[in-house]
């Protein structure tokens, strides 16, 4: 005897079929990262909510297979030396994978004084273990020299774009 699958079954089949593959960076929402930058900002929108552009210098650009992933990612981090955020000036770093913004780090120059206007400003309390909440993750974290800063990830399109250690 042989027996159909229901319709509805067939349908979630070819579906999967047809988009199972790699997930699509255009379908994940936007995220709030550091004051007006969002997730999945282009480059050149990114760049646009800067009063000045003269200090945007290139730190790292290349290109890398993500974990799950058949096609090529490019990496691409940008620095800003002159950046302020809440009445603190300090380093930001913009990571745009495949020119997507999906990472910043702000490097302040006082940063017990930053991250306690940030915590007040956003209600939350923020560490190395991070806050995670709205599809974001925010954590502080120490850099090259022991420098400490604050960073703010898209969660999912970070993970989407894992490199492999």
């Amino acid at each position: 005897m042989i027996r159909l699958l229901p319709v509805r079954a067939l349908v979630v089949f070819g579906l999967c079929l047809a988009g199972c593959g790699e997930a699509d960076p255009n379908d994940l929402p936007q995220v709030a990262l550091i004051d007006d930058f969002a997730s999945k900002s282009d480059v050149s929108s990114a760049r646009s909510k800067l009063r000045d552009t003269s200090d945007w210098k290139v730190v790292t650009s290349y290109d890398f297979t993500p974990d799950g992933m058949s096609r090529r990612v490019e990496k691409y981090v940008v620095e800003l030396s002159n950046y302020e955020s809440l009445g603190s000036s300090g380093t930001l770093y913009l990571t745009f994978f495949d020119d997507l913004l999906a990472l910043t780090l702000f490097c302040p120059t006082a940063f017990g004084e930053y991250l306690e206007r940030l915590e007040r400003d956003l209600g939350v309390e923020i560490s190395s273990r991070g806050y995670k909440g709205r599809g974001r993750v925010i954590w502080t974290m120490p850099i090259q020299g022991g420098v400490q800063c604050v960073a703010w990830r898209d969660d999912r399109l970070t993970r989407l774009f894992r490199e492999s250690s």
